[in-house]
């Protein structure tokens, strides 16, 4: 997916999330307060109803503005994924899902956009220091890392070369346009380094001697 199609997806997503949320605190409001509320609560069986109706109308109303103004949108989000999550185990999960039936359907929907906006608002969501992600010491090593067989700076590293990066045991032509030569002194080198897979040869006529017995 483009990233600029997600960002309009998790800002319009935001924008609603957030009018559903403020809606719902001022609905209690209007209702009477914290202590309708409460009561509504505690016939509803939620263990502290007082604390609980002034914390969910408290999360309820700012959260919800948070979300549409795309501040601390991460906290926000999280506090109203808890809270739907705390209405759907006290109250309407043993309904079913329909909301019909009293069911989880609109807490759970609300309680999984919250938390899907809880890992990225999308654009002009301000995302505090302590959600932003930065890059582990392995992968910027990786990145400052050199490709391989290129050597920045620093001493070389040391290890046996390979046969095709030794430039002076390939074959040279005479000025003469005769066959290729090799200095019998430098295959001997060659050879003792790599004795398996390397054949001392000195192209010097018909004479030809191979590594090893």
């Amino acid at each position: 997916m483009r990233r600029w199609l997600y960002d309009i997806a998790a800002l319009i997503a935001r924008l609603i999330v957030g009018v559903i949320f403020m809606a719902h605190g001022l609905q209690k409001i209007r209702a009477g307060g914290v202590g309708p509320t409460a009561a509504g609560f505690a016939e509803m069986g939620i263990p502290m109803p007082q604390v609980a109706a002034g914390l969910t109308m408290a999360v309820e109303l700012i959260g919800g503005a948070l979300l549409i103004l795309g501040l601390i949108t991460p906290l926000a989000a999280l506090l109203l994924a808890v809270v739907c999550a705390a209405a759907a185990i006290f109250v309407h999960a043993r309904n079913g899902i329909f909301i019909s039936d009293g069911g989880f359907e609109l807490v759970g929907g609300l309680g999984s956009a919250a938390l899907l906006l809880a890992a990225g608002g999308g654009p002009k969501a301000v995302t505090p220091p302590i959600w932003r992600t930065r890059p582990t010491t392995s992968s910027a090593a990786a990145r400052r890392r050199p490709s391989r067989g290129h050597w920045t700076s620093g001493p070389r590293p040391r290890g046996r070369a390979r046969p095709a990066a030794m430039p002076h045991l390939r074959r040279r032509r005479s000025r003469a346009g005769g066959a290729a030569k090799v200095s019998p002194a430098l295959v001997e080198v060659h050879c003792a380094h790599f004795p398996r897979t390397a054949r001392r040869t000195a192209y010097q006529g018909e004479a030809a001697l191979g590594c090893g017995p």
